[in-house]
Parts: C-alpha cells; structure tokens; sequence
C-alpha cells in the first residue's frame, strides 16, 4: 500500500506535488479565473443547481495565472494508463450517510448515539442504546469494510442491502434502487436459517414488491403489518422519494426514537450520495468533516493511506443540550429559550407565574379580555419546555444555519449516557 503525505510549505522551485484523486474540498484555498464574465458563468452554473454551495469557497479573478508563459511543463504522466474514471460510489455513500446521521441524531438519544459511533466517539460503543441494536452496532464494520457479524441475520441482511445499492451505483447502467433491494432480498431467503425469519422476509418482500405496484395499502397499514425496525426501514425507503422527504415524514407509529427512522436515512444516504443532498442538509463543519471522510473511504478503497490532518468532528445541537445528569444549567436554559424565540417555536415556550405565599388566594382568577388579574405579587419567568423543545430539534424545517451558529457559541460540550431500550428482530 502506497501511503501519500500532503507537503503544505510552499516550494521556492515551484514544485509541484500531485496526489491521487479525490481529495477533501476544504483544502481549497480559492478558485481562480481568468475574467470576470469566466467566474460569473461560474456562479452562474452553481446557482442552477441545488447541492453546491459557493459561501465557503473564495472565488476571484487572476488574469495572470493565465498569461503566456506560465503553463508548468509536465515530464510525468498524471494517470496511470490502466486507471479508468470511475464514479466514486463509496465515499459517496458514507458521505451521505454521515449527513444524515447528523442530522437524525437531533431526533432521539438513539440518533445521536449512532452519529457518535459513525464518527468514531467512544461514547457510541459504550451506550446501551447502540448495544441493544444488532444492526446499529455493526455500522463502524461496514464503514471500514471489514466482515459483518454471522450473528444477526437483520444485522446481515441491512448491510447487505446497503452494499448491494453502492455495488449498483459502480455499474455502468445502475438498476432502480427497488429493483436492487428485492433482488438482494430474494437471493438471501434460502441462506436464512430459522423458519421464523424466513417467512418474515418473505412477507416484506411481497409487502416491497406491492408498493413497488401502487397495491400495498396505506402507510399505516403497512406499518402496522410491519413491525420491525429492519422492515420498516425498507418500506420507507420506498414510500419517500429523497432524503428531504424522508427528513419531512413523520408518522404516529414512528417515535422519535425509533431505530426505522435511523435505518432509512442510512439508506437514503447511501442510495443518494453527498453529491446529491440539498444545501440545507450540509453546514461547513460537517462539509469539512464528510469531504475528508469519503476522501479516506476512496484511498483506503484503491490500496493507498491519505494522510493529512482530520477535521474537527460535527456537534449535532441535541448534544450540546444534553448532560450526564439530565439536567441543563442555566445558560442552558436561556440558550434555549432564546432559540425557541428565534425559530417561532412557540410550542415550546412557556410561562410559569409564581404565586404569592398567602392562604387567603381565591380558587379561581378573574380575567379581563387578555389579562389575569391575580391579587398579591407574583413571579413571572418564561421558559422552555425541554422535551418539546429536543423533540423539535430534529423536525422539518430545519434551523436556519446562522440561528443555529448563533446558538452554538455559548454552549460547552459535554459529556452523555445513554438508556437502555429494547428492539424487535424485524
């Protein structure tokens, strides 16, 4: 295995050092070009469409970078004669992947238990959460290639899945992703060992194949019939068109921290790539985090080690409103409250009135249109109500990116544990 090293010094000779593609887009220092009608094209270009972002890029103009006389004579050759231009389908998987992880850990503590286990935090392995599910605790394997336990034939069959939608996506002609989940499906029923499991999958497969026709009921039906957060997964996979709607969805069946919820972002993830996530699913540090990530998933793909240094991991905003104890301080608490304010989550503010320590208060108050009339002194303090506010967290729409960088400024990071929760096999 070949590992390259990055050389960041600048060079009096006018070296110049070539690392094999792709690389993570925030070592980017700026775009060049050579007129002000080549950059505006440009922007142009990028404005047309939904998944690039130009805020974090410094694009200007510099004619004479592009001068006679400054082309640099090359000696080598620049790509191996036998390497062909492949579509990098595995960084773009985990790339989408984490961007949803990211974003679903704000739903539950479940969430945010497999965001920290993607992203290598220790608190992942040690939560109960991520022990108790089978196929959860399998995602660092299936992220780093190596073999997923014969233990759990969810577990199996999930990463299968996920595999056999990356495979397709290499293919010169990929296959609709419905088409490459039955497939995958079918061909796994006869190594299923226990009677139980068999019949379960069968029924899934003709529940994936009736929706696939327009004839499998309606989404409570089938979730009803369906219980199992593998199975689940799967028929939302094919009920939503795109992460962003899945990101919308919400259904009485489906709690917040419900592992199907988790498992079909993975899939979606998986299936659409970070290339084609919308900008409102991408802020700069996780773009920076994902761009080195599914740099590393290429070169550890193609036999070789990219060493440079790693970004900074993302903080989803529910782990910044967490503590061991359960219980937020008070800058906590104004920080929330002023969120709440922020995003018109009205929902989750409310007013606590203190009344005096007198036995001669009434019963009831009089009002007056919108006053209340209350004898003696009171208190009055506005606050937010934690669990509606946590459980708005992960809910469409999301925060706007600047109301939720001004929120993260006050709040340190602390440390969380997780609770135990128990899930079905299918």
């Amino acid at each position: 295995n070949t590992t390259l090293r990055l050389i960041y010094e600048k060079r009096p000779n006018g070296i110049a050092i070539f690392v094999r593609a792709p690389l993570p887009t925030n070592l980017l220092l700026s775009v060049k070009f050579c007129t002000d009608e080549d950059m505006q094209a440009f922007k142009s270009a990028a404005n047309d469409v939904s998944n690039v972002d130009l805020i974090s890029q410094q694009v200007e103009t510099e004619e004479e970078l592009f001068s006679p006389g400054t082309e640099v004579p090359l000696k080598t050759k620049l790509l191996d004669e036998n390497d062909n231009d492949y579509f990098p389908a595995s960084g773009q998987a985990i790339g989408g992947m984490l961007a949803m992880l990211y974003h679903t850990a704000n739903r539950s503590d479940l969430g945010l238990a497999a965001f920290w286990l993607a992203t290598g935090d220790p608190r992942g392995e040690d939560g109960d959460l991520i022990k108790k599910n089978p196929i959860l605790s399998e995602l660092p394997k299936w992220m780093d290639g190596s073999e997923i336990s014969e233990q759990a034939d969810t577990a199996k069959l999930f990463w299968g899945v996920i595999q056999a939608l990356v495979v397709a996506q290499k293919q010169e002609r990929p296959q609709r992703s419905i088409d490459v989940v039955l497939e995958y499906l079918g061909e796994q029923l006869d190594q299923l060992q226990e009677k139980k499991n068999k019949q379960e999958l069968e029924q899934l497969i003709a529940g994936l194949r009736a929706i696939h026709g327009l004839s499998g009921g309606t989404i409570t039906e089938l979730l009803e019939r369906h219980k199992g957060p593998f199975s689940r997964s799967l028929l939302l996979f094919c009920l939503r068109e795109n992460c962003t709607e899945l990101m919308e969805f919400s259904h009485k069946l489906l709690d917040d921290g419900d592992a199907s919820y988790l498992l079909a972002g993975i899939l979606f993830g998986v299936r659409d790539g970070w290339l084609q996530l919308p900008k409102e699913l991408r802020n700069p540090e996780l773009s920076a985090y994902v761009a080195f990530r599914m740099a590393e998933a290429e070169h550890r793909e193609q036999g070789d080690k990219l060493t440079i240094d790693e970004p900074p991991r993302p903080k989803p905003l529910r782990e910044l409103f967490t503590s061991p104890s359960g219980k937020w301080n008070r800058k906590t608490k104004d920080v929330a409250l002023e969120l709440a304010r922020q995003c018109n989550w009205n929902h989750c503010i409310q007013t606590r009135i203190t009344l005096a320590d007198s036995n001669d208060l009434p019963e009831r108050f009089e009002r007056k249109d919108f006053e209340l009339v209350i004898p003696g002194e009171v208190k009055i303090s506005t606050e937010v109500d934690e669990v509606k506010f946590l459980r708005r967290l992960g809910q469409w729409p999301l925060i706007a990116i600047q109301d939720e960088s001004e929120a993260r400024k006050p709040l340190p990071i602390k440390e969380k544990s997780s609770e135990n929760e128990q899930f079905g096999l299918f």
